[in-house]
């Protein structure tokens, strides 16, 4: 396990440094990084009704979607042992896998095709919160997956908070969020101000069973640490890392919080660690206007107020392939056009990384 968390992330061995743009990275990740998308495998045996088909439609907005006839057609590897899993179960059922992107196999949650299932994939009260604080401009939002011990958990919680608190002071935004960025002196402005905040989900929560499968299940050998484990989510739901056990700590809360503040040196959202959570949000739609400062935040779409859309995931069952990867959907991202590297070079210490189905880690340099 030592080993392991001394471990360099390979990943991030390729960026050179090279001048930073003035764009933080929590911004620039909202406006520019699109999530990678999740794969969802509805396994049926019958002909899928049109109901069935009408809640394949209320996902295709935000997953790659594939119905698996396993009665007719040899289930695609990438499928796994999800096709074994669903041996007893009532069909046509659904899976959720993680997207390609990350290299994580295996199913995270998984149901019955039903209204309550669709509702249960897209919808939950944490992912509501931390899509709207997002909106609204936090930095990060800190996910703590507690462990179940309560000591553990509050002392926990309480580190967090007192630090994001502290750093909420110091930290200062990039030159591009300044009244006068030509002025290094001159204030910040008015709606410059660095925000952190913190949500806590229970183990096992009834209301979170898909967040809690997707944090649980990036983590890989990380938890044999044991303790709670904290997530930053930033931009569109990316959860950057993941601290626990001697690992979450002020020095890396800190350096973790100065990355995401500090000026955007890596535009290429695949040179940067992390990986995205599953959150049925239109964020083009909320950044072109749909938020407003004096309404309240765009609720997640619902699956039975959504209207269906063109998706990649039906052309790939028409040909009947994989769905497209995520470098298919990241291709379409908009860039500034400035030739940045290097992802996170700012503190000190080892901060343990999603990444690619292993755990990884990145030496934080003080600049």
């Amino acid at each position: 396990m030592h080993r392991e968390l001394i471990a360099t992330a390979a990943a991030l061995l390729c960026c050179a440094r090279s001048p930073a743009c003035n764009v933080p990275v929590f911004r620039y990740a909202l406006e520019h990084w699109r999530p990678d998308p999740y794969r969802v495998a509805v396994l049926h045996r019958d002909a899928l009704s049109a109901g069935d088909r009408a809640n394949m439609a209320a996902i295709e907005p935000f997953a790659l979607v594939r119905a698996v006839d396993l009665s007719a057609e040899e289930p695609p590897a990438w499928l796994g042992s999800v096709r074994d899993e669903a041996g007893g179960q009532t069909l046509p059922r659904l899976a959720l896998l993680f997207p390609a992107a990350s290299g994580l196999r295996g199913r995270v949650w998984a149901g019955p095709l039903d209204a309550d299932s669709v509702r249960t994939l897209l919808e939950s009260p944490a992912r509501s919160e931390l899509a709207r604080r997002l909106l609204e401009g936090h930095a990060a939002v800190w996910l703590l997956l507690e462990s179940g011990n309560t000591k553990q958990d509050d002392e926990a919680a309480a580190l967090l908070r007192t630090e994001l608190r502290r750093l909420e002071r110091t930290l200062r935004p990039p030159r591009e969020l300044y009244a006068d960025p030509d002025e290094p002196d001159s204030a910040p402005a008015a709606d410059a101000r660095v925000r952190f905040s913190m949500l806590r989900l229970a183990p096992n929560d009834p209301a979170e069973p898909v967040l809690g499968a997707m944090l649980s299940g990036s983590l890989a050998g990380l938890r044999q640490a044991g303790g709670p484990t904290a997530f930053p989510v930033f931009g569109r739901g990316r959860a950057l890392t993941a601290l626990c056990g001697a690992y979450l700590d002020r020095e890396r809360v800190e350096a973790v919080c100065e990355f995401l503040v500090g000026a955007c040196s890596c535009e290429a959202k695949f040179a940067n660690p992390g990986m995205d959570l599953l959150i049925a949000m239109d964020w083009d739609a909320a950044l072109a206007g749909a938020l407003r400062a004096e309404q309240a935040p765009p609720a997640l779409v619902g699956p039975l107020a959504m209207t269906p859309v063109a998706a990649t995931s039906e052309t790939a069952r028409a040909a009947g392939r994989e769905p497209a990867s995520a470098a298919t959907a990241e291709a379409g991202t908009t860039t500034r056009g400035r030739s940045c590297a290097v992802g996170l070079a700012v503190g000190v210490g080892v901060v343990a990384v999603l990444g690619l189905g292993t755990l990884l880690t990145v030496r934080l340099l003080r600049e």
